[in-house]
């Protein structure tokens, strides 16, 4: 025990509402997987019944809540395309159909999406002072030239092109 243990729950999908005010209270990090959103849209009230579905997957809920919630994509089960998890993060609807939205008072911003990813997942590893930032000095495993992805749209779809032999 100390007083910054940075605890946290991975996926922290299924959720009641006295949960989420526990994570709050216990001042946990979570690990979301904004990109299930792209599977899960299709079966969550099914699987779990409404009233469940009605407070899961509310990762905006924890954060407006003082929770350091950061998105990782869930490689190798997923695909390691952060941009399309943020797609799901930021427009709570699947990729190819766009069944959506799921919950929407729970999308994030495109910069919390860029944060979750950046940031807060640094801080989850307890290295915000050495990456989680595009600033000079920092680590980064990638950067975008092309596009500030912080003024898109939610409507827009994020995609990364990437070039063979360029870094």
């Amino acid at each position: 025990p100390r007083e910054d243990h940075r605890h946290g729950i991975v996926h922290c999908q299924i959720t009641r509402a006295d949960q989420l005010e526990k994570i709050a209270k216990m001042h946990l990090h979570v690990y979301a997987q904004s990109i299930f959103l792209d599977y899960d849209n299709h079966i969550v009230e099914e699987r779990v019944g409404k009233e469940l579905a009605s407070t899961s997957y509310s990762w905006k809920t924890l954060m407006n809540n003082g929770v350091s919630v950061s998105n990782g994509t869930d490689c190798p089960v997923e695909l390691p395309d952060a941009l399309a998890c943020m797609q799901c993060a930021v427009t709570r609807t699947t990729l190819r159909d766009h069944v959506g939205p799921y919950l929407p008072d729970q999308k994030f911003t495109v910069q919390e999406a860029l944060d979750s990813y950046t940031i807060r997942s640094a801080e989850a590893s307890f290295e915000e002072n050495v990456k989680g930032q595009i600033a000079e000095g920092m680590m980064a495993d990638w950067y975008m030239k092309h596009k500030d992805i912080t003024q898109m749209s939610d409507k827009c779809q994020m995609k990364i092109h990437t070039m063979k032999g360029k870094t």
